[in-house]
């Protein structure tokens, strides 16, 4: 009798265990080689963009509009490849298209009505990709821009921004103390920092953060 209480409590945790693998581990596992794969693509779409970025005309190599242009033509066909709506300024001069909250936007919808973009038949279901861009070299300005990621929900946040080599590691860190010290965070949180280098003639620098601000991937 005893053999068969310990048999059935046994049988019972075994499946409690196999439940809460399948339940909880396996959707947290698949989550995170997803945004994982996601922020490969996105380094992939800033590489292509800011390629041979040194031999560009100089009109192009010191315009920051222009760099912008490169970067969202970049991910609109990523956006495309994924299947995915994108919103950004400018797109078309379309204004359904245009710039929601964030620089560019990865956002999963049932499309767009006649009358407005998140309609009740259209509703917003996720957001894959929040991305800022900051331009500007000065510390204040990139911490201020990289914050607004801090509170958004999304698969991947990524922040694009050009500053000197040496200055790189510092900003980082005090983007990772950023993160460190916000309160609203989950340990999957997933942040995709990239550095146009400078000089241009260097590669470019890409690191991945997680919601604790510890470094998951670097190239």
């Amino acid at each position: 009798m005893e053999t068969i209480i310990y048999a059935v409590i046994g049988t019972v945790v075994g499946g409690l265990i196999l439940t809460f693998i399948l339940k909880v581990i396996v959707p947290r596992l698949k989550d995170l080689l997803y945004r994982n794969k996601l922020a490969r693509c996105i380094i992939q779409s800033v590489r292509d963009a800011f390629q041979g970025l040194n031999n560009w005309p100089d009109e192009q190599r010191n315009s920051s509009a222009y760099w912008t242009t490169r970067l969202f033509s970049e991910l609109d066909r990523l956006a495309e490849k994924l299947n995915v709506e994108v919103r950004h300024d400018p797109r078309g001069g379309n204004p359904d298209w245009g710039e929601f909250l964030y620089d560019v936007c990865f956002l999963v919808t049932d499309g767009i009505s006649q009358d407005s973009y998140f309609a009740p038949e259209t509703p917003l279901k996720k957001v894959l990709l929040v991305l800022e861009c900051e331009w500007g070299t000065g510390t204040k300005n990139i911490l201020f821009d990289f914050t607004k990621l801090l509170i958004v929900r999304a698969e991947l946040r990524v922040f694009v921004f050009s500053v000197d080599n040496e200055r790189f590691e510092p900003i980082l860190d005090d983007i990772k103390a950023a993160i460190n010290a916000f309160t609203q965070v989950a340990k999957s949180d997933r942040y995709l920092i990239c550095n146009v280098s400078q000089p241009l003639s260097q590669p470019l620098q890409f690191v991945l953060l997680d919601g604790r601000g510890k470094e998951r991937y670097r190239t």
